[in-house]
């Protein structure tokens, strides 16, 4: 299975790293070189030793070229692959080179075997913990192939002159003992930093993890400020909307009290200003009626709201009764169309139905002129009972459309023809059509009439006397 770890990705600054402590290495192994050569003339081989100096230099200067070059690649795919292929090159190479520099710098007698060791605990920094034990076994393999040919004498041993025992490196136990130690050590050294390393890429992990946990659960706690925010709005503008709209009427009935208190009005025009008070109370009560109304819908919990089986079809011929003589004083033809299949019945309460049918029924005899025309359609297929109620009135305009069911909303048409209006009967209507699952919308030409249109789920027949659930289990 691939390792998948968040340092992986910094692989390019672990590169530039490497090649920043090797500069300090071939630094550093130029200086020993001249002191060696210094305290021992003419032991060590300067040549090959400068060589492979200059050789590890040339390399490490490829190295920092070609991390440079991948960095600003766009494709992390590539530049993760090349950046990690780049790593195990180094190593191999640093490992390879090391070998040859003990070789030359006296093989069993040389004092930095000690180096395998730096370079192995690098490889647990930078890679993981099983890439870490396979460079470790490859210095003991390297090292070990050094010795064996210098011990079987395949290859030359130069031997430093007056500090260690000449006969050293042909000396078996101690070959094996040397071998013992630098091999312990090394896998010794991977298990100590590999399992630190681990730790603090775990640690690294999580940290990253709860990085963007608590980023999302910011980003959540913005949008719900938000919207917070805008509900607060939405419930200012309410205040001032009823504010305004309550001020009205009772300023107006203020006015005439005040008028026939202060006896600015003579006794035979009382009557009148009565009259015209009451009109105003009216009003007012209306307006607290359905503010009250849209106030209970608000606050309604679908699921708890108590269902019965409604019939959709006889809520509407009550409602159209209540209004039809309303309807013959302004010589308006009313007609209906029911294309049920039996009985338009939908899961709901009768207040409601009762509600729609009024409110869309009362706009269209209200807004359409003397003589004019309302239709009312009722449809059911099985799935969705459709409720229609068309008219020729006065239309909305294409601009006001979309704010026909806006809370408060008039158009200027609505008030030319009646002063008097809420502004809430839309609005309501459309709750009352979602809370059941439904949809309600319109079509409106100006000056040639409106079509409101309601779809509720149908209520199917052998469930109209079984228990209904509530409002939110229906719509689903």
């Amino acid at each position: 299975m691939t390792e998948h770890l968040p340092w992986r990705a910094e692989l390019i600054d672990r590169i530039q790293w490497m090649v920043q402590l090797r500069w300090l290495a071939v630094v550093g192994a130029f200086g020993a070189i001249i002191i060696a050569d210094s305290r021992l003339p003419g032991v060590l081989p300067l040549v090959q030793l400068l060589g492979l100096t200059a050789f590890v230099a040339v390399y490490n200067v490829f190295f920092y070229v070609y991390a440079h070059e991948i960095r600003p690649w766009s494709d992390q795919a590539a530049k993760l692959r090349v950046a990690t292929w780049l790593v195990h090159a180094q190593i191999v190479l640093d490992l390879i080179c090391l070998t040859l520099l003990l070789h030359f710098s006296g093989g069993a007698e040389s004092p930095f075997t000690t180096y395998y060791v730096l370079h192995i605990v690098l490889a647990s920094i930078i890679l993981s913990r099983l890439a870490s034990f396979m460079y470790a076994g490859l210095a003991v393999i390297l090292y070990s192939a050094m010795l064996l040919l210098e011990y079987s004498q395949v290859i030359e041993h130069i031997h430093l002159v007056a500090i260690v025992d000449p006969d050293l490196y042909r000396r078996e136990t101690y070959l094996l003992a040397d071998v013992f130690a630098l091999a312990t050590t090394l896998f010794f050294a991977v298990y100590i930093a590999s399992s630190i390393t681990s730790r603090l890429r775990r640690r690294e992990a999580e940290l990253d993890g709860a990085r963007l946990a608590l980023q999302v659960r910011g980003e959540e706690l913005t949008s719900a400020n938000e919207r917070l925010q805008e509900l607060d709005r939405t419930k200012t503008r309410f205040m001032l909307t009823v504010t305004h709209e309550l001020r009205a009427p009772v300023g107006a009935i203020q006015s005439y009290l005040d008028l026939i208190l202060n006896g600015y009005v003579a006794p035979e025009k009382q009557p009148e200003i009565m009259q015209r008070s009451r009109q105003r109370t009216a009003e007012l009560l209306d307006l607290i009626a359905e503010l009250l109304q849209l106030a209970r819908i608000r606050d309604m919990d679908p699921r708890r709201v108590p269902l019965q089986p409604v019939d959709v079809v006889a809520v509407m011929r009550e409602i159209l009764e209540l209004f039809r003589g309303e309807a013959e004083e302004k010589k308006q033809t009313v007609t209906t169309d029911i294309s049920a299949e039996g009985p338009a019945m939908v899961a709901a309460t009768s207040d409601h139905i009762k509600s729609i049918w009024t409110n869309l029924i009362s706009n269209a005899i209200k807004y359409t002129p003397q003589g004019g025309r309302v239709s009312i359609t009722v449809s059911a297929d099985g799935h969705e009972v459709v409720g229609r109620v068309q008219d020729s009135g006065i239309g909305i305009a294409p601009e006001s459309l979309p704010h026909v069911f806006d809370e408060f909303y008039r158009t200027d048409e609505a008030k030319a023809v009646a002063a008097r209006g809420t502004g809430l009967g839309l609005s309501i209507t459309r709750r009352l059509v979602e809370i059941y699952g439904g949809h309600i919308g319109v079509q409106s030409q100006l000056g040639k009439g409106s079509a409101f249109t309601f779809e509720l789920p149908q209520l199917a027949p052998q469930a109209s006397t079984e228990p209904l659930p509530a409002a939110a289990e229906v719509k689903a």
